[in-house]
């Protein structure tokens, strides 16, 4: 196990992951802000990847192809539980 920074709704934790996610995660901390919305209504269309390229590399992240599967997987999994709250609101 290893220790990574979370960051959910501004409150700042320490959280326990499997060391093989904990780049995922950090990298996750620096972009999952960076949505792209279309429509009138803000539909969440999937991060601006453009934007989350900028930021990872301003902080010297390199994007392997291992890391950006990662994030991709978090980037899904966020999209499914926003849809299924969407849903259910």
């Amino acid at each position: 196990m290893a220790a990574a920074q979370c960051w959910a709704a501004g409150d700042r934790q320490t959280i326990e992951v499997f060391a093989e996610w904990s780049a995922v995660i950090q990298a996750w901390n620096l972009i999952c802000d960076q949505w792209r919305t279309g429509g009138m209504h803000g539909v969440v269309l999937g991060l601006d990847w453009s934007a989350c390229k900028i930021l990872l590399s301003a902080a010297k992240v390199k994007l392997t192809a291992e890391l950006i599967s990662g994030l991709r997987l978090m980037e899904n999994e966020v999209r499914r539980v926003w849809q299924e709250r969407a849903i259910s609101a």
